[in-house]
């Protein structure tokens, strides 16, 4: 799998976006590096040495309501309807190109993406915390709801015709199990594979004219391995000017409208990276150039030096605060599946989107948490020790 997607992913990088192969090749050892800077942060050793004795400690009894789960789903309904009876047309079913960026009504879209954005966040969060409840509950009637509120979110979010919401809390599931030990590795890359054929599945009902091979192709040569082609974007059109910080601060204010915040309109770094392109961030998420293409832009080589070290401890540390609250170690499937949450949000998307990532990681961790707070009745028993 991990040699497939390189692959594809260095086959778009020479013939999709016409790369110099001296930036390709550039990009990759800056990568590499960058790993190696990032290590010290890893959570593998506390997964397997914590995991057994602290799920054996907690003796959990949670008694969960779904009432604030049907409310969210009627909250996100609302939302999305809105959008779409404003900009005519759900995207799964208007299949013009950048559909499910609303491209060709853009003038429209704009005034209410902040509350589709909001309404995706929170669905992908409440399917997550379904996913969780699932397995902390014993009664089939409940479980059942479970399912049905799961199966409702699911179809929220497919109508969006964006593949990640729909189809990363499921990975979560699998590689979370695979960390506790409850699932062996050829198994989780089985699922994977079944996930990547969804994806397939759902390129060719987004986009009619492609075929479903196309569809395979594009979810594995966009999805999976892309930093060097992303980053080697970012070298080839990057004039040397650099940011000195402005890009983080962007992230730190990324809550305030666009409208109303000059800063992250320039210099949030997905929006900064489509100026650097010369096109319009407003129309498309634009390349995903890593948090070491960020760190180059603020600071240069110093600046990769120490940012990846401290993205490392960054990660240990959000992750250690987490999952030392009693209601994730409660559970050994749910401490993995959140673990697997934050591990994808510190290495995938630092390694795609830098710190512009870090608002949505922490509003759908505050989101999961919150949801899971609300809806358990005994959850006041269970803080942070």
């Amino acid at each position: 799998m991990a040699f497939l997607g390189y692959e594809l992913s260095l086959y778009t990088s020479k013939f999709v976006f016409n790369l110099d192969e001296t930036y390709l090749v550039v990009a990759r050892n800056y990568i590499i590096v960058g790993l190696f800077l990032f290590l010290p942060g890893s959570i593998w050793f506390v997964f397997r040495k914590n995991t057994s004795e602290q799920i054996k400690k907690i003796d959990t009894n949670f008694n969960f309501n779904l009432i604030p789960f049907v409310i969210v789903l009627l909250l996100c309904t609302v939302l999305f309807m809105v959008t779409y009876s404003a900009t005519g047309y759900a995207p799964i079913f208007h299949h013009e190109m950048g559909a499910k960026y609303f491209q060709d009504v853009s003038d429209v879209y704009l005034t209410y993406r902040p509350y589709y954005t909001f309404a995706i966040n929170l669905s992908v969060a409440a399917l997550m915390s379904l996913l969780i409840v699932y397995f902390y509950i014993n009664d089939v009637t409940k479980k059942r709801q479970v399912v049905a509120l799961i199966v409702l979110f699911s179809i929220l979010l497919v109508l969006t015709a964006k593949r990640g919401p729909i189809l990363l809390p499921f990975a979560y599931l699998a590689v979370g199990m695979y960390l506790v030990g409850r699932v062996k590795v050829q198994y989780m890359l089985g699922f994977f594979s079944v996930l990547i054929f969804l994806a397939g599945i759902l390129h060719l009902v987004f986009n009619q004219q492609d075929s479903f091979f196309v569809g395979m192709f594009d979810s594995v040569s966009n999805s999976f391995f892309v930093g060097v082609r992303e980053l080697a974007r970012f070298f080839t059109n990057f004039d040397g000017n650099y940011l000195s910080g402005l890009s983080y601060v962007a992230s730190a204010t990324s809550f305030i409208p666009t409208d109303s915040n000059e800063i992250k309109d320039l210099y949030l770094y997905p929006r900064y990276l489509i100026y650097l392109e010369g096109g319009n961030p407003d129309l498309s998420g634009g390349p995903r150039a890593t948090y070491i293409g960020e760190a180059i832009a603020n600071f240069g080589i110093f600046g990769f030096v120490i940012l990846s070290w401290l993205f490392g401890v960054a990660f240990y540390f959000i992750f250690s605060v987490f999952l030392r609250s009693q209601f994730f170690r409660g559970n050994e499937i749910v401490y993995g599946y959140v673990g697997a949450f934050i591990l994808h949000q510190f290495i995938l998307a630092f390694f795609e989107n830098g710190s512009a990532f870090l608002f949505h990681f922490m509003s759908k961790l505050m989101f999961v948490y919150a949801l899971l707070y609300i809806s358990n009745k005994n959850f006041k028993r269970y803080v942070f020790i």
